[in-house]
């Protein structure tokens, strides 16, 4: 394995982790009448959906 495929890898792993851990921070602080949809425009949650789309798309790379 060369290097460009290690820092790949490890990219993938942090921006899943991160991208989850994001996401269910937003979707605890959102109030719980608010329903889902509005959870989702919590900036934390916000933060973890774009994590995990990057998370997705460096993983179609590898």
């Amino acid at each position: 394995m060369n290097a460009r495929a290690l820092w790949h890898t490890a990219a993938v792993v942090l921006l899943n982790a991160a991208g989850n851990f994001a996401l269910s921070i937003g979707m605890k602080r959102a109030p719980a009448a608010s329903g889902p949809v509005l959870a989702l425009l919590e900036p934390a949650a916000i933060a973890g959906i774009v994590l995990l789309i990057a998370w997705m798309l460096l993983r179609l790379r590898l």
